[in-house]
Order: C-alpha cells, then structure tokens, then sequence
C-alpha cells in the first residue's frame, strides 16, 4: 500500500511539472510569435466584423495604420485611467472597450491595435506579425505600445502618444512610425530607453 501511494505521488508531481512546463514552453511561443495570446485571444464573431466593417477596405498594412487605424484613435479614443482594469490583472476585452466609447490607457489602446492588425490580417491573409510591449519608462511609471512587423519593416506605433499630442496640436508623427529593419527590442531599450517587461 505504501509503494502505491508512493507511486501516485510521484506521478501526479510529475504530471504537474509536465503541466507548468508546457504552460511555460507556450507562454514563451506566444511572446515571440507576434500572434494572438491570451491577452487578447478572445474576439466575439461581431468584434471581428466590426474590425472588417470599419477596416477591411484597406489592401495594405501602411494604408491600415495610417488612413485607418490612427484617423480612427486620433478621432475616437479618450485616455482615462478610470477605465484601467487591473484586478487581478490587467486585462482586455475588445467588446467591453468598445462599449465604454474606447475610454482606456495604454495597455488597452495597444490591445486593441494588436486586435485589429491581427482580425484585418488574418482576413486579408497577409502576414503581419503584432506586438505589445510593456515597458517601464526610463523616468518611472508604466507604459504599453506596439511593433508591427511586415515585409521587413517594423513600424513602432505609440496611440497614447499620438493621441496626446494630436489633442496639443502637436505634430504625432514620431508615435506612429516605420522604423525599417531596427529591431523593436533595440529600439523600445536604446531609442526610447525602456526597460520591456512583458511582451504579448
């Protein structure tokens, strides 16, 4: 009886470890796919229609970001940290971001840009490889935005910044910008002097 017991113990450890490795071997696939993760996995059938409807008029991935997606940010979204949903992580849901009228930080506009590249590519069936990267900045506090990789361009791609600045009046072109071949890790660490902790 002690052997069994014994033996039970020992598989279901076993088992365990298999678990969280396999947990982590995704998690890592996840971060350096430029995929869907489960940050922003889940997309209801009327979300994806959405994306289509508001975006799938546009052939190129240059065309989306900057006759679509940034005309579409600078005109509707509103930073407000009322809407920063971190319990008990920060978490995005696409439908529910739409429904506060795209009042959000950050984290949320980069989700939503990771969202929409992803649905308007996968739709299009053009390969477009999207990130969101969480920083902290260099002179404290947190931040998210994203890279873009297509046909060997990264385009790094700040809304926040953007958005800040277009309601300045300010010129916005440094936020929403292609970077050619530099790698987005150098530039989020050097250019920007960021220090990633996360990416999705």
């Amino acid at each position: 009886m002690k052997i069994i017991k014994i033996l039970y113990r020992t598989i279901a450890i076993l088992l365990l470890v298999a678990t969280f490795t396999c947990m982590f071997l995704n998690y890592s696939k996840e971060r350096i796919s430029g995929g869907y993760t489960g940050a922003n996995s889940f997309m209801s059938n009327s979300s994806k229609q959405w994306v289509i409807d508001n975006f799938g008029e546009y052939e190129t991935f240059d065309d989306l970001l900057y006759k679509g997606m940034t005309p579409f940010v600078l005109n509707n979204f509103v930073y407000d940290s009322k809407y920063n949903y971190r319990f008990p992580i920060q978490s995005f849901n696409f439908e529910l971001f739409q429904n506060v009228k795209w009042h959000g930080v950050c984290f949320q506009f980069a989700q939503w840009a990771k969202s929409v590249v992803l649905e308007w590519s996968n739709h299009k069936g053009i390969d477009v490889q999207s990130y969101v990267f969480d920083v902290e900045l260099k002179g404290g506090g947190k931040h998210s935005y994203n890279f873009f990789v297509y046909d060997e361009n990264t385009y790094c791609v700040d809304f926040t910044e953007a958005l800040t600045l277009y309601n300045k009046n300010k010129p916005y072109g440094r936020a929403v910008k292609n970077i050619g071949e530099t790698s987005m890790y150098y530039y989020a660490e050097i250019y920007y002097e960021d220090y990633i902790y996360n990416v999705y």
